[in-house]
């Protein structure tokens, strides 16, 4: 029965994707500029039986119509179509560069989770107290300060004065990673090498720490919240009258039904974390999908911005699921 209605659910996203990606392919198109003349500008002196030759090839000399469905069956056959400024096929691109934003994203979650579920149970558990007091005026710290001016301060900070932390990039000059995953820390682990380990940690704890700080902020104001009401439900109080100790009554009984409300957000902030990285991988030079796509944007390159577009989308059509699918874990009286 689960089963069916998780593939309900993935049915009903079809329509939303389609929608999705008529509007990237008709938003992209009607932003000023020329693909054509911004590359044969780059170029030099060219004739204009070039650029004709050009617009031909990237076919933009047709009807949008056609355009889109020249795309479309492209899409059917698993081409994302070619990068006119990479000089490469989409999908090789994004496979090179995709493994690295995941990376990132998922550093920043786990030192979101890490740090903010146990702010926001003890916040909940000492409630009014100082160090309450003291986690919620960093986590309006956390929500307020922009991503961009956070990494900079850090870099500043943490890279140019103590020189803790590289300035940027994935790994220092000189190292090669195993080409295993494309996931430098894994591959490190995998490999047993642990001074590359080493080096891809400390270019990798920066970034992280700036992209999930706002996330962190998030998850202990919504985990306090949640925990405050929780901690004051019937079966919180039955748990404590069967003199059940303190830290399982807040862990086992308070804690699993709070969780809904974070799983929540953070599912759908995984999607953002994947999604809007752009202005932190721009900051630390960080080689991903999210640099990759600002560069794609200025020089309007349709179908290196198309392929993102769709990768992000289904990264929050996966990350819905994913809610939908931990919501049953969590509290079994939940319908899918």
């Amino acid at each position: 029965m689960k089963a069916v209605r998780i593939l309900e659910r993935v049915l009903t996203a079809l329509p939303m994707s389609i929608l999705m990606l008529l509007l990237v392919f008709a938003f992209v198109r009607l932003l000023p500029g020329d693909p054509v003349d911004i590359m044969m500008g780059q170029a030099g002196n060219v004739s204009q039986a070039e650029i004709d030759a050009l617009r031909r090839e990237l076919h933009l000399d047709r009807p949008l119509a056609e355009q889109l469905s020249i795309f479309v069956r492209g899409l059917l056959r698993g081409d994302l179509g070619y990068s006119f400024r990479e000089q490469r096929p989409v999908a090789a691109i994004i496979g090179e560069a995709f493994p690295a934003t995941v990376e990132l994203a998922l550093a920043g979650l786990t030192f979101a989770l890490l740090v903010g579920l146990p702010i926001g149970v003890v916040s909940a558990v000492k409630r009014n107290s100082w160090f309450d007091r003291l986690a919620m005026g960093f986590s309006f710290l956390g929500i307020s300060m922009p991503a961009f001016w956070l990494g900079i301060m850090a870099m500043m900070l943490f890279s140019v004065h103590l020189g803790w932390t590289p300035v940027q990039g994935r790994l220092s000059a000189g190292l090669v990673p195993p080409d295993l995953t494309g996931f430098y820390v894994l591959d490190a682990l995998l490999a047993r090498d642990w001074a590359l380990l080493k080096d891809a940690l400390r270019h990798l704890v920066l970034p992280a720490v700036t992209l999930g700080a706002e996330l962190t902020a998030i998850i202990a104001r919504v985990t306090r919240s949640s925990m405050l009401e929780a901690l004051h439900m019937d079966y919180v109080t039955a748990a404590r009258s069967r003199g059940v100790p303190e830290w399982q009554v807040v862990l086992r009984h308070a804690l699993r039904n709070a969780l809904i409300p974070t799983v929540t957000v953070t599912g759908l902030q995984l999607g953002v974390l994947l999604g809007g990285n752009m202005i932190v991988e721009t900051v630390f030079g960080w080689p991903g999908l999210g640099r990759l796509v600002v560069g794609a944007i200025f020089a309007r390159d349709y179908a290196l911005v198309q392929g993102a577009v769709m990768l992000y989308a289904l990264t929050f059509l996966l990350a819905n699921l994913l809610v939908d699918i931990l919501y049953t874990q969590l509290n079994p009286k939940l319908e899918l």
